[in-house]
């Protein structure tokens, strides 16, 4: 009798055989708990090291390698984790941005690959092979902006691709994964390790049901007549705005520009910047400048004259004889 109400009082008490299991409980590998944390911990150390008094800066692409075991338990959960990752970085420059008012994103989109650990695998810019890796170890590289290949348009276009930066096997096979997408809401699975999401003004990545679409997801979508979009391989008719900043640029424009996207036009007559679109999220409004001949809406824009307003379904006409059209998809 003592004895069952003692194991009565014990579980009163979180103290009963239930609770001993769950106080005990340990993993061989390691947890995804363990692994958001170690994550999120590089992340913070990051920003440490990359920001000043002066300025906000910090990692947006992460190379996550893992114990080979740990990679093959962790695999199914990884775009959870990116997704959780990711509503974690956000709270942190949240609050960092209480400090930092004048802060302008300097990238797109996070950007994250697992990879598994293998001896004698070689990471890209390094010479030596890693050291190596046991259960529940990570190494994490990261870099203060992802990586564009040559040629690629910034924002959604076919073919998009991430340069791969660890050479071990296999590491682009994809696999058939009954996934629900609404639960993986905001998080782009490029390949069975490899994700991308959107800057998204640093908003929590929830599973309310909405469009995957460009087009819902970007700030504009700009038309061009008489001409194309070019990433040097693929012409376009239309591109996203998918940052706060666009640049409009002949075709010898350079890529992305400080974490603002850049489009270029298939003409060799249009400028570097020769049309600057900037998305004004607290109002919800279009804004551009000009560095070459513009008018917009029927109106001559003087170059280097203070920003002119966008409004929606407005009319670019650069050199007398490319015309943009440029349709707000947030308001």
């Amino acid at each position: 009798m003592g004895n069952i109400l003692g194991k009565v009082k014990g579980w009163l008490l979180g103290e009963g055989e239930n609770s001993e299991r769950r106080d005990s409980r340990t993993s061989i590998g390691i947890t995804r708990q363990e692994l958001l944390n170690a994550i999120h911990e590089h992340f913070q150390q990051r920003i440490f090291e990359a920001s000043t008094d002066e300025s906000l800066l910090f990692a947006t692409s992460f190379v996550i390698y893992l114990n080979e075991q740990d990679y093959q338990e962790q695999e199914q959960m990884f775009g959870r984790t990116v997704q959780d990752a990711v509503n974690k970085f956000n709270r942190t420059i949240k609050e960092e941005m209480k400090r930092y008012s004048d802060y302008v994103p300097h990238a797109q989109f996070w950007q994250f690959q697992f990879a598994p650990f293998i001896t004698g695998s070689l990471i890209d810019g390094m010479d030596d092979a890693l050291p190596t890796l046991d259960r529940k170890q990570t190494a994490i590289i990261s870099q203060i902006y992802p990586t564009l290949s040559d040629g690629e348009l910034s924002g959604p276009a076919d073919g998009e691709r991430i340069v791969a930066t660890v050479h071990t096997k296999d590491s682009m096979t994809n696999i058939g994964l009954a996934i629900n997408r609404e639960a993986m809401r905001g998080v782009d699975m490029l390949a069975k390790d490899r994700f991308r999401v959107s800057f998204n003004d640093f908003r929590k990545l929830d599973h309310v049901a909405r469009s995957e679409s460009a087009e819902d997801t970007a700030r504009a979508t700009i038309k061009v007549s008489q001409s194309y979009f070019t990433d040097g391989t693929t012409r376009r008719s239309s591109i996203y705005m998918t940052n706060d900043h666009l640049i409009i640029s002949g075709r010898g424009g350079q890529g992305a520009s400080g974490g603002m996207q850049v489009a270029r036009l298939d003409s060799d007559e249009v400028l570097y910047r020769h049309v600057t679109l900037r998305w004004d999220s607290a109002t919800k409004s279009m804004w551009l400048t000009a560095k070459g001949e513009v008018i917009l809406n029927e109106v001559p824009v003087e170059p280097g004259s203070i920003e002119q307003a966008v409004p929606n379904n407005s009319t670019i006409l650069i050199n007398g004889e490319i015309q943009l059209t440029v349709i707000i998809n947030r308001k």
